[in-house]
């Protein structure tokens, strides 16, 4: 694995960050992209980054683009992403270089 750095785009990947625009129906087969319906916000490193995009990618997997801006440390940093006041667990990182 290769830390990433300031300037890089990067694609995280989730499940559970809720409804999206246009509707996609659990259980059917999905392909292209939608949107989640609320905004998804993260904190790395306790800094707020603005995802360029979130939302489904395939049935049931969302995707998150961020581009990561300079500033936010290096070696493992917390990771946090929170959707409709519910947050993810404690303990996750990314690495920055």
């Amino acid at each position: 694995m290769v830390a990433a750095k300031a300037g890089d785009t990067i694609e995280l990947f989730a499940v559970g960050l809720g409804p999206t625009n246009p509707a996609v129906p659990a259980g059917q087969a999905f392909s292209g992209s939608a949107p989640t319906t609320y905004p998804v916000n993260l904190l790395v490193n306790k800094v707020s980054v603005t995802p360029a995009f979130a939302g489904l990618s395939s049935a049931g997997l969302y995707q998150i683009n961020l581009a990561v801006p300079a500033g936010l440390g290096t070696g493992d940093v917390s990771l946090v992403a929170t959707v409709g006041g519910v947050q993810t667990p404690t303990g996750i990182v990314i690495s920055l270089q």
